[in-house]
């Protein structure tokens, strides 16, 4: 464990955990791939079907991680739920705070 005290230690168990971490991605299902992201303003005329509450993780070792990327995985986990639910759209209720945001989740024709 002497190894691990060095900052040479330290760097290489650095990048080891960070680039384990990074490896972890979130992946569309099969049910998440018809469902669609509108904002608010785009809804037509849709039926809730009711909402999710989508985390990932916002830093990785106290290092934030980029805004768009924990976007992009926050909406695709919205997408997964919402197929699970029976919807084919997602709207974001607020923003994304610590890696969490909420989604409305809808049926609406033509999507």
């Amino acid at each position: 464990m002497r190894f691990m005290t060095t900052p040479r230690g330290l760097m290489l168990a650095f990048w080891l955990v960070s680039g384990s971490l990074s490896c972890a991605q979130v992946h569309l299902e099969s049910q998440g791939e018809s469902v669609h992201r509108l904002g608010a303003q785009e809804l037509p005329d849709c039926t809730r079907v009711g909402t999710t509450r989508v985390q990932v993780l916002a830093k990785v070792l106290y290092v934030p991680r980029s805004a768009h990327r924990v976007d992009d995985e926050l909406t695709i986990l919205a997408r997964n739920a919402a197929g699970n639910m029976g919807g084919n759209t997602v709207v974001a209720e607020g923003g994304t705070r610590n890696g969490k945001q909420t989604f409305g989740v809808f049926t609406c024709p033509d999507q």
